[in-house]
Formats: structure tokens, C-alpha cells, sequence
């Protein structure tokens, strides 16, 4: 059998080719600990934006590891702000 060249995946005893998961929709369970006031914060930013908390966790850590959306991060926190300052 000729090789393609593509990586395979072994997952469990199956393995597979590496374009048989599309990375942002393969989930893996990560137990970790959080700062109480860290965690308090992101809980109260998911739930103003209507989100679970752990997704928000999740576009938290892809936007500073991917480095996208941080021209959209900073135009929103210039909305905040300037909403802010137009209430008060």
C-alpha cells in the first residue's frame, strides 16, 4: 500500500486518518484548577453573554492561543466602555 503521507490518529484500539476530526468540533475533557475570583468573573461574563460558562472558557483560550478576534475583543471592550461612560 503506497502512503499518502498523512499522519494517523490512534484512538483506542482504531486508527485512523488525521483529517478524520475537525479539531474545533473534537472535544477532550480537562480537569483543571481555577482561581475562585478568575472563575467567578468568567461565570458572570458567559452568563451576560448568554452563554454555558464552559464555552466561554473554551473562546477565552482560542482567542489567546489562535490569536483571532483580538481586534474584535478590543472593539468591544471600547463599546463597553463608551457605554459606560454615556450611562454614568
Amino acid at each position: 500500500m503506497k502512503s499518502t503521507g498523512k499522519k494517523r490518529i490512534k484512538y483506542g484500539s482504531v486508527s485512523l486518518p488525521e483529517d478524520a476530526f475537525n479539531p474545533k468540533e473534537t472535544k477532550f475533557r480537562v480537569t483543571m484548577y481555577v482561581d475562585l475570583d478568575v472563575l467567578d468573573q468568567i461565570r458572570k461574563t458567559a452568563k451576560a453573554r448568554g452563554l454555558p460558562y464552559q464555552t466561554h472558557i473554551n473562546q477565552l483560550l482560542r482567542d489567546t492561543v489562535f490569536g483571532q478576534e483580538m481586534d474584535e475583543r478590543i472593539r468591544r471592550i471600547v463599546r463597553e466602555e463608551l457605554g459606560k461612560k454615556a450611562a454614568g
